[in-house]
Parts: structure tokens; C-alpha cells; sequence
């Protein structure tokens, strides 16, 4: 039976041009990329060169 929480920690990547939703089963529940080898490498280097140019 599929219920509001189980869509809990259902996020969509935060990588620009991905459209994919994924299950967030990390134990802080903070992951924002849909994989580290399609997206999640994208988006720690992009957060990287904010934390560095600013």
C-alpha cells in the first residue's frame, strides 16, 4: 500500500537537468542527488566553487 509517508523522503534531484526522483535512505536524510555517478558529483562540485568564490 503506497501512503503519504512512504513519500516522506522522496525528493527530485537538485541537479539542473535531471527530472528524477529517488528514495532517500540515508541516515540523515539530506542526499541531493539522485546518484553520485550521474548527478551527485555535479552537485558537490558546483557547491564546492560557491564555498570557494565567495
Amino acid at each position: 500500500m503506497i501512503t503519504a509517508e512512504k513519500f516522506a523522503y522522496v525528493p527530485q534531484c537538485e541537479a539542473h537537468n535531471c527530472i528524477l526522483l529517488f528514495h532517500d535512505l540515508s541516515k540523515s536524510h539530506r542526499r541531493r542527488g539522485c546518484s553520485m555517478v550521474i548527478c551527485g558529483n555535479r552537485i558537490k562540485v558546483a557547491a564546492y566553487r560557491n564555498r570557494k568564490v565567495s
